[in-house]
């Protein structure tokens, strides 16, 4: 084989290893790893909404109220426009997406307003 024949062998090897690399690497969420945590999902009503301390309380449709932890990262909506925990009104309809962190408790990835009456 030729010499250049080889280098293309060795980098095409590389970038296999380098894909192989990102592939088996961790999701990352903004600055959080997530994909070793369960990610769940509960639907319900906002009971308090804390904007200086980035917290929210949902009470859910089956079970005691939630305290969550709201990151800077998290996706919040209406529908299809993006809105600001600021928005959030107590009795707001809601879908959550959220994982347990083991020092915040319960961190919202997504929280949806589905509140008709706010679109």
């Amino acid at each position: 084989m030729s010499r250049w024949g080889n280098a293309m062998m060795k980098s095409g090897m590389l970038m296999m290893l380098m894909a192989g690399a990102l592939m088996a690497a961790p999701v990352v969420y903004g600055e959080e790893e997530i994909s070793s945590r369960r990610v769940m999902a509960v639907d319900g009503e906002v009971a308090q909404v804390d904007w200086v301390g980035s917290r929210i309380v949902i009470s859910p449709d089956n079970g005691n109220q939630i305290l969550f932890h709201v990151p800077k990262n998290a996706q919040i909506t209406r529908g299809i426009e993006k809105i600001s925990l600021s928005d959030l009104e107590a009795q707001d309809r809601v879908s959550v997406a959220y994982y347990i962190d083991p020092e915040k408790g319960p961190v919202i990835i997504r929280l949806d307003d589905t509140n008709l009456a706010n679109m």
